[in-house]
């Protein structure tokens, strides 16, 4: 008996539209004896007809399949409900007796500019006599090599960022890099690179998007949050990938552990709860600004989610961070940071699906914490554009808060009120 399963997707916007769709495995029911080389994926529409489409399947929790996410574009879904109550599109996911089509690359014309330049390039560093590194980058994974992953290039054509995982021993004493982008270079853009200077050489303060801290929920008897800091934790790549839809990979924190009361016991003891701070980065092929995704997620070491807050900074050179700041009060959710030399914007914005609160500027470094949540996805922009009009903030807006976080198309579900029918009552 083959696995076979319909799902609806949902748009959420009141006109036709088409974008990337993330669904996690586990609400379709995938059984793990399914083997992902087997699946397939149609889109179905009227008279039985079914047209293939190209996914892939990224396991961003490592290898063990704790968390599968499919990815697929989904073209023209007609305008749907707000609250996902309605489908746009109806597809099939289904087991064959032969390998699938998945790893066929979309068309060009489908996906735009950007659909070839998909890439993941890997910085390694070893120790060698003398306290120096030798670093090598290479776009293939090396298995076995001798040697530490001191960073990863994501790169879609668009953008290309340096994420730093941990600390090189040539790094100042007084600056952090690890869990922070330090180089990002915008091939478009009139002055290539944002921070002007290469972070590989760990000689620029410049730094975005840093996860310097998390909070944990207070135990009982205590009415402070329990904070762990991240700035001397070093990160590991646990799964990669460069499929025809994104590059992606995920990082993996060195053990982290708080307080928790078991409250199933008489005596509530207190227990230690070990566990790892993930953070999914990801680049897709069609993108209108440039920026990258962040899935962030606390996973204790049985493979539960844990509700945390994170804490984020990001340092800019040449920048005054409290002149430049942009926001929304009545939208917390997302800000940006712009400095105006004409013709040149320079920018760095953020958005998350979580509100953002406590935003200090001071100098060229701003700090801000988003609300507890067991799965946080961010979008950090960056951008030099010569348009004399530019708006950050629909930059910010639309593609990278909207489109992405507030309303991203979606497997369809149950309205979360009630739906009536009729009127409301007698009058």
């Amino acid at each position: 008996m083959f696995f076979k399963t319909k799902f609806q997707i949902a748009n959420p916007s009141p006109d036709c539209r088409s974008d990337f769709v993330e669904v996690d495995l586990d609400r379709l029911n995938l059984p793990d004896t399914v083997k992902i080389e087997t699946l397939a994926l149609y889109r179905l529409g009227e008279y039985d007809r079914k047209d293939p489409v190209p996914f892939q399947v990224d396991n961003v929790a490592g290898p063990d399949r704790k968390k599968q996410i499919m990815v697929f574009y989904c073209q023209h879904a007609n305008a749907g409900a707000d609250d996902y109550s309605r489908g746009s599109a109806s597809f099939q996911l289904e087991e064959s007796d032969q390998s699938s089509d998945a790893s066929t690359q979309p068309s060009p014309d489908v996906l735009g500019r950007g659909a070839t330049n998909l890439r993941l390039e890997y910085h390694y560093s070893s120790r060698v006599s003398g306290g120096h590194t030798d670093s090598v980058t290479t776009p293939t994974l090396v298995p076995g090599r001798d040697g530490d992953i001191a960073g990863i290039w994501l790169k879609n054509g668009l953008i290309e960022a340096y994420v730093r995982l941990n600390r090189l021993p040539n790094d100042p004493p007084d600056i952090s890099y690890t869990g922070s982008s330090t180089t990002i270079q915008i091939p478009e853009a009139p002055a290539n690179l944002l921070n002007f200077a290469v972070g590989l050489k760990n000689n620029s303060p410049a730094r975005w998007g840093q996860l310097t801290d998390l909070s944990f929920p207070p135990p009982p008897w205590c009415r402070d949050h329990q904070k762990v800091s991240l700035e001397d934790k070093d990160y590991s790549l646990i799964s990669s990938n460069v499929g025809p839809l994104r590059a992606t990979c995920t990082l993996r924190s060195s053990e982290l552990s708080f307080l928790y009361a078991d409250v199933r016991t008489p005596d509530k003891a207190t227990l230690e709860i070990p566990c790892h701070l993930y953070r999914v980065f990801s680049v897709y092929p069609w993108q209108e600004v440039p920026y990258y995704t962040e899935d962030i997620f606390v996973l204790s070491n049985e493979g539960l989610t844990l509700s945390f807050r994170p804490h984020f900074r990001s340092c800019m050179e040449y920048v005054d961070c409290h002149g430049g700041l942009s926001r929304l009060e009545h939208i917390p959710d997302y800000f940006s940071i712009r400095q105006y030399f004409y013709p040149l914007h320079y920018l760095y914005g953020f958005a998350a699906d979580a509100h953002s609160r406590g935003i200090r500027a001071d100098g060229n470094t701003i700090r801000w914490r988003l609300t507890y949540g067991h799965n946080i996805k961010c979008t950090h922009l960056f951008m030099k554009f010569d348009q004399a009009h530019f708006d950050p903030l629909n930059a910010i807006g639309h593609y990278c808060w909207y489109k992405q976080l507030l309303k991203p198309m979606r497997l369809q579900q149950q309205p979360t009120w009630p739906v009536w029918s009729g009127s409301c009552g007698a009058r």
